[in-house]
């Protein structure tokens, strides 16, 4: 079964989405200019039809979304499938592929070429219905999009494309009913301005120039001559009041929310140069200030939960899977973690989700120092840290992503034995000890391994010189080890009774 956000079905989609923008190009142009066919049309006609048969046989196993949840079995995909695209694809997909076997095997003469070709371009244009996918592989692309200034910009380009595509088919449509009156001996305004005498391009640009006008209060010498050609005319006109304006405003509103959000950032930052007046704040803490805000607004902005208000309507079930999916890779990097994962993945969801918060340092800011009591342990996401112990040079190399930082909080009542320093702004993501404990203490499994593990790192800790202790541990043989003979034990004792915490020393 495929998955629909996966990065190979994306991948297809947006394939699709570039065919559907051709097809909309193309096939009004030819039913309305009949160009010559050409190599080049006729790959892409035979690319497009093998794409779209293709695409419809993936209908048959691709999984869908259902109230939030992701359905793959076969039954549900096939009868789902069924229900929506499969009358479409075969409206769409059958017609051309009938078209080409009647076009292979009655091809007898030219009257019958020419009659087929006609009949070709009309069933082409059932393909534009798959514009119905349009909307959705759209929304796709967007998700993709993580700042809301692109989302404006692209949001504004696809308005300005929409403009575009809009006038090219007014303008395919006002040269096929010139063309087709032309064909029936009335007059018409082909031969009023003795268009039918022009090359193609011409043709083109005059009938597009002519689309452009209705929408704008320019004009052109060009004008309907018959009452097919009137009506056509009032028909756009009334379109374009309606529907210019509306794209237009649109417009509008896209250059506004530009203009606002950087008049916003603009206003906040001089608030804040009479706010740190005001009050004598020192020049060199509020050119740091400065410094710091101005990276956070530059860089791509992370986004936190308390921004976004929509997603307190999710389920608990729900939210511990999105908390889960988004926390447990860094979490996992550490072996007991890792063994809490594979052994109780139900206790990890609750940690990722309960017991983890963020935390944001600007550069050159100490997080803490020695001395300091240990009240959250930091996991790394970035590579921009200085960590020096309080008897030894700095630590080399410095620390890493995913790597945890102040572990011992965990385990023992604990004061750092260093001094951790940002140096450069960078964002860090907390646990709670006491959270912890309580997410622990829900069922006696994990308990007795946190307290299987707590006593081999208590003694570990013990074990080692007093110079030599330090917030961040590495040493790859005591985790191995100690979660060996951890699991070990969880699977010979799985009743083992909860013990108590150990503790390491007194202050």
């Amino acid at each position: 079964t495929w998955v629909p956000n996966s990065t190979p079905r994306l991948c297809w989609d947006f394939a699709g989405l570039v065919l559907i923008a051709y097809d909309l190009i193309a096939i009004p142009f030819t039913t309305a200019f009949q160009p010559a066919v050409s190599t080049w049309s006729t790959f892409m006609e035979w690319f497009t039809l093998c794409y779209w048969t293709a695409d419809m046989m993936q209908g048959f196993f691709l999984g869908y979304f259902e109230q939030g949840e992701f359905v793959d079995g076969r039954w549900e995909v096939l009868k789902h499938y069924l229900r929506t695209w499969f009358f479409i694809d075969c409206i769409v997909v059958l017609p051309d592929w009938a078209t080409r076997m009647f076009d292979a095997g009655n091809a007898g003469g030219v009257a019958d070429l020419a009659k087929i070709a006609k009949g070709a371009r009309a069933i082409r244009a059932i393909r534009l219905l798959r514009l119905l996918k349009l909307q959705k592989v759209i929304n796709m692309m967007y998700d993709q999009i993580e700042s809301e200034h692109t989302f404006i910009l692209v949001n504004l380009a696809k308005m300005l494309v929409c403009v575009l595509v809009l006038n090219h088919v007014i303008a395919c449509g006002w040269f096929l009913i010139g063309r087709l009156v032309l064909e029936a001996n009335h007059r018409n305004w082909l031969e009023s301005d003795e268009m039918f005498k022009e090359d193609i391009p011409y043709q083109y640009l005059t009938s597009l120039h002519w689309s452009l006008t209705q929408f704008t209060p320019a004009g052109m010498g060009i004008s309907a001559v018959n009452p097919v050609e009137r009506v056509y005319s009032i028909v756009v006109l009334f379109f374009a009041m309606v529907a210019f304006s509306s794209i237009v405003g649109g417009i509008s509103a896209s250059m506004t929310n530009l203009r606002n959000m950087k008049g916003d950032e603009m206003k906040q930052f001089w608030l804040l140069r009479r706010y740190l007046k005001q009050r004598d704040v020192p020049q060199f803490l509020s050119e740091r200030i400065f410094k710091f805000l101005e990276h956070r607004s530059e860089e791509k902005a992370v986004l936190q939960t308390s921004n976004l208000t929509v997603l307190k309507k999710l389920s608990s079930a729900l939210w511990n899977e999105l908390a889960y999916e988004i926390n447990s890779p860094l979490l996992r990097e550490h072996p007991f973690f890792s063994t809490l994962n594979d052994q109780m993945g139900k206790i990890m969801h609750h940690l990722c989700s309960d017991a983890l918060g963020a935390a944001v340092a600007s550069e050159g800011e100490c997080i803490f120092a020695a001395g300091d009591e240990a009240r959250k342990v930091y996991f790394v996401k970035e590579a921009r840290l200085m960590y020096e112990p309080l008897h030894e040079p700095k630590l080399d190399p410095p620390p890493k992503p995913k790597e945890c930082i102040g572990e011992c909080a965990l385990w023992v009542i604990w004061r750092h034995q260093g001094e951790l320093i940002a140096e450069r702004p960078t964002d860090l993501t907390t646990l709670d000890p006491g959270v912890f404990i309580c997410i622990m203490k829900m069922h006696p499994t994990p308990w007795l391994l946190a307290v299987e593990y707590a006593g081999r790192f208590v003694k570990f800790i013990n074990s080692r010189e007093v110079d030599h202790v330090h917030d961040i541990l590495r040493d790859d043989e005591f985790f191995s080890g100690a979660m060996k003979e951890v699991v070990e034990i969880l699977n010979i004792s799985p009743t083992h009774p909860s013990g108590t915490m150990p503790v390491l020393w007194s202050e």
